[in-house]
């Protein structure tokens, strides 16, 4: 084939396998996070003394406990609602999701670099193209225009996915840190800091 060399087809299959486990990572771990329990406050449980109850959906309310305006249901140790999984991120779920966005960014990452790794190869085999009489050039990867445009798509993809994980990733490491979540912090509480090893720990 002239599109790649055939050096170069040996080498692309390990990249399509590891490519394979890359997104069973990432779907296992975000349908794990979207399935379980974030941590949900049993509606219509008895308060006990000291426990105050939410005015809005009337069930007990512990420390550290939010009211999800998406779910209309208080959660233990809420986070956040992740639009992206579909669930809030709570005490019971957040390893998942810690999970997930790990997966995200190595994922991405990796296929950044593959895409990079792919194009080296690609301008290898237009060069070797160069130099063997009656190849025809026009033919190589580098002239098809669907390669490169799903090389372009593949690469902002990855560089846009790798950094807005990488973000929320920041979030939570800020949260751990300060064990604290982001309600909490808005609403001015307090808490002792613990290290992020710590705090991993306990999450896992």
């Amino acid at each position: 084939s002239l599109l790649y060399s055939s050096q170069t087809v040996g080498f692309i299959w390990p990249l399509v396998a590891l490519h394979q486990v890359g997104c069973i990572l990432c779907l296992w771990a975000h349908a794990t996070c979207m399935l379980t329990d974030a941590g949900y406050v049993p509606l219509g449980s008895a308060v006990s003394e000291g426990v105050p109850r939410c005015e809005k959906c009337s069930s007990p309310k512990p420390a550290r406990a939010h009211h999800c305006r998406v779910c209309s249901r208080c959660v233990l140790s809420m986070h956040h609602h992740c639009h992206f999984v579909g669930n809030c991120i709570g005490l019971r779920n957040r390893k998942f999701y810690i999970q997930f966005c790990s997966y995200v960014v190595i994922h991405s990452a990796f296929s950044v670099f593959s895409v990079l790794g792919n194009m080296a190869l690609c301008r290898q085999s237009f060069v070797e193209c160069a130099q063997r009489k009656g190849c025809d050039q026009s033919q190589t990867c580098m002239y098809n225009l669907v390669y490169l445009a799903m090389v372009v798509f593949g690469l902002l993809l990855a560089l846009a996915s790798c950094w807005k994980t990488m973000q929320n990733i920041d979030m939570m490491h800020e949260s751990i840190t300060d064990n604290l979540s982001p309600i909490d912090r808005l609403q001015g509480r307090m808490s002792e800091p613990q290290s992020l090893l710590d705090g991993l720990t306990e999450i896992m």
